[in-house]
């Protein structure tokens, strides 16, 4: 249930643009990669808002409800912003305490570095005609040819775009999307709480997964037909997060609901595997925590077959912060090194 505008919002795919990249004129060699060292070890340039395509303004959304605090505040002092990770490994649990001094900058990026998961995901190898006429081709450049406008993935049907598969989560009533944009620049989106509500196994489904379902979404005063079936509401909840802003700085905040249904489908452990939270990022008090927990806690069998930390998560409201990165790698083929774009999932917590 993503926040409802009044603009009317396209399930299909927006024009394409041409991109900003030079390839070669017709008529002209192809050239090849005769080089057995990567062509990667090069300058490149870092990405700027001098690469930004000029886009149409993205609508606000507005907020559900407005919140007025009626309490003058407890203190003077300033409590600087910390994450999740740092409220609960801090030295006190009261707060920081007067005589303490406040960490610097330095500190607290060091606090809430984001690690990166032992994944690559492998996009697309990257044709020599790109380089060719691009020496210093940038990712942000790069994306901006091979992705379609707002997509960041390569889609498999153009009539089912990045808010297509957002519409489906939201139109199972599976998560609720908070789109939260810079305020000094209104059309740049800067990050999105996700509240997972339930994810609908077969038997929640109740068909066959190639049958269609057929719903009526309004939009404004727009009625839009959308079909789909289960496998787009599978792949819906990862395209639904491959969104970015120009800067390529989108991060997502995930929490799980307190009602969230068991069991879940075994095909979202895979997804837990790349957008949930990073064992290697949980400091040993918590690991302690957590086996003392399942050592004492009577579970169901639905709860316990689930991943060990979604249960943990869930149960005690940990959230975690994640982003999507895209990095050019090499990888070898024959004795050569070909690039390849790849996308690396990073959280903190």
């Amino acid at each position: 249930m993503a926040d409802k505008g009044k603009e009317k919002i396209s399930l299909r795919s927006p024009k394409i643009k041409p991109a900003n990249i030079n390839l070669l004129p017709p008529n002209t060699p192809r050239p090849i990669y005769t080089s057995t060292s990567s062509i990667l070890q090069r300058p490149m340039n870092p990405i700027s808002s001098a690469l930004v395509i000029p886009t149409s303004p993205r609508p606000r959304l507005p907020s559900c409800f407005a919140s007025v605090n009626m309490f003058s505040p407890l203190q003077v002092t300033p409590i600087p912003p910390s994450t999740f990770k740092q409220a609960v490994t801090g030295p006190t649990a009261s707060g920081p305490s007067s005589s303490s001094p406040l960490p610097t900058s330095s500190q607290e990026l060091s606090q809430t570095d984001y690690t990166y998961k032992p994944i690559d995901e492998y996009i697309l190898t990257i044709e020599p005609e790109y380089w060719a006429q691009n020496p210093n081709l940038s990712v942000y450049q790069l994306c901006s040819t091979v992705f379609p406008k707002s997509h960041f993935y390569i889609p498999d049907n153009f009539q089912k775009s990045q808010h297509f598969y957002e519409t489906i989560l939201n139109n199972t009533c599976s998560v609720v999307i908070h789109n939260n944009y810079d305020p000094q620049i209104p059309n740049k989106l800067k990050y999105c709480k996700v509240r997972i509500l339930k994810v609908w196994t077969l038997t929640d489904w109740g068909l066959e997964p190639h049958k269609m379902r057929e719903r009526i979404m309004t939009v404004g005063q727009m009625n839009q037909n959308i079909k789909y079936n289960y496998y787009d509401y599978q792949t819906a909840w990862e395209r639904t997060f491959f969104k970015h802003n120009e800067q390529l700085s989108v991060s997502f905040f995930f929490f799980f609901d307190d009602n969230l249904s068991y069991p879940v489908p075994y095909w979202f452990y895979q997804w837990w595997n790349k957008f949930g939270i990073n064992e290697n990022n949980i400091p040993n008090q918590i690991w302690i925590a957590k086996e003392q927990f399942f050592e004492r806690q009577q579970l169901p069998e639905t709860v316990t077959i689930a991943p060990s930390w979604l249960t943990y998560c869930h149960h005690f409201h940990i959230p975690w912060i994640l982003m999507i990165e895209y990095q050019l790698k090499d990888q070898t083929m024959d004795i050569f090194q070909i690039p390849t774009l790849i996308r690396k999932y990073k959280t903190k917590w």
